[in-house]
């Protein structure tokens, strides 16, 4: 099968970009996160009225009590091999990933998800991209090589 040349390629992610530009304006997730965002902030009220107003502000004060209770700690990722042949690499996968979320900067990355997740109910975290994926690729060699000598 030939690759689809660049053309190709743009048509089918405008095509995407737009499908999916429709479905949030046709669902209203704009409107809904827009107003998610704004409860968390304090803006209840959409309008200024000439009556006192009493705002007690239950979003910001529990997501901020929850959002330290899920992010504060390193999570303890654990890998259990589906066929046990593969269990020295579930092992070995367990080690790197435990080890990377101490070095790399991901508690950053994940305060921030885990915030957008309980203010508009998903959060995304992206985990490496360009450069980086090529020297993590690079370095994941060199200590599969180091332990493979070990062995």
């Amino acid at each position: 099968m030939a690759r689809p040349s660049t053309s190709d390629l743009l048509a089918r992610y405008r095509k995407k970009i737009t499908l999916s530009k429709r479905w949030r304006r046709e669902e209203t997730y704009d409107d809904t996160w827009r107003r998610l965002n704004d409860l968390y902030r304090g803006r209840h009220f959409d309008y200024f009225a000439e009556e006192d107003r009493v705002l007690v502000n239950l979003a910001f004060s529990t997501i901020n009590v929850i959002a330290p209770s899920i992010a504060v700690n390193y999570p303890k990722v654990t890998v259990n091999a589906v066929n046990p042949d593969n269990a020295p690499n579930a092992v070995i996968a367990e080690a790197v990933v435990n080890y990377w979320w101490r070095n790399r900067n991901f508690k950053d990355h994940f305060r921030r998800a885990v915030k957008d997740f309980l203010i508009f109910g998903h959060g995304w975290l992206k985990s490496v991209t360009g450069m980086l994926k090529k020297i993590v690729s690079v370095r994941m060699k060199i200590f599969l090589i180091l332990l493979w000598t070990l062995m």
